[in-house]
């Protein structure tokens, strides 16, 4: 069902030499992490209005500042911005 996203660039994969490739991959491969976590993250939001503490909750506005942080630092980085 969910499978892990692989990168597929067979021109490359037969360069064994090729500095990349593996570091590449991990990437690809912990995008797949990300987005099952992500999934359970959104399933387990739905209880949050039954929470006593949901109206001053900031649990969601810190998780928000730091993906957003994130993503700027990447962003830089990568010279993306």
């Amino acid at each position: 069902m969910n499978q892990t996203p692989r990168l597929d660039l067979p021109q490359i994969r037969l360069r064994k030499d090729c500095p990349v490739l593996k570091n590449a991959e991990e990437v690809i491969h912990l995008s797949g992490n990300l987005k099952q976590a992500i999934h359970k993250l959104k399933r387990s939001r739905r209880l949050c209005e039954q929470c006593s503490h949901f109206k001053s909750c900031q649990i969601w506005e810190d998780f928000n500042q730091q993906v957003d942080a994130a993503i700027r630092e990447i962003n830089l980085e990568w010279d993306m911005s």
